[in-house]
């Protein structure tokens, strides 16, 4: 499910077609429809991407952000300790690529699951960005367009995040 709302007055209002094409992305519709992945490489409109994410898996989320990186965009992530113990995370990937993600290791759980585009755009929701959200789980994604006092409170929020984390050294095999 998505919904989007903008401004105070929740009025309706067309995603522009960078944030569209790179929201559908990250949701994985373009990795199944090649007309959206060529809207979301032709769109060079993005300036930057916040992530904060509890489970990162997803190799479709991951490669747009590298994608994003490559056109220019600043893509700065911060993820849960439990990236650094998953197998299966991508920060590895994000690493490979160019993208220094952070670890915030000063709460229990950092169990954030939003994405700040160009200080304008919030999504938000239950939806981890992991495959199984993507194709399993029954998840809801908000995505609120045109309120820049409310994005600015996430990238608030973000930056204290940013502040508090650690650089991510890589995976950690749990050892018994």
């Amino acid at each position: 499910m998505v919904a989007t709302f903008t401004g105070a007055r929740h009025q309706a209002a067309p995603l522009s077609l960078h944030v569209r094409s790179a929201l559908l992305v990250m949701l994985g519709a373009a990795v199944t429809l090649p007309a959206l992945a060529q809207e979301t490489k032709a769109a060079g409109e993005l300036t930057e991407i916040l992530v904060q994410a509890y489970g990162f898996t997803s190799k479709p989320i991951a490669e747009a952000l590298v994608r994003a990186k490559t056109r220019g965009v600043t893509i700065m992530i911060v993820l849960d300790r439990s990236n650094e113990t998953s197998n299966d995370s991508a920060a590895d990937y994000l690493v490979t690529h160019g993208i220094q993600p952070r670890i915030d290791s000063s709460v229990t759980i950092a169990h954030n699951k939003v994405m700040i585009i160009d200080q304008s755009t919030v999504l938000t929701g239950s939806f981890n960005f992991t495959e199984s959200a993507q194709k399993r789980n029954a998840e809801n994604v908000l995505i609120i367009t045109g309120d820049k006092a409310l994005a600015a409170q996430y990238r608030r929020n973000f930056e204290q995040r940013l502040t508090a984390s650690r650089r991510y050294l890589g995976y950690i095999a749990p050892y018994m």
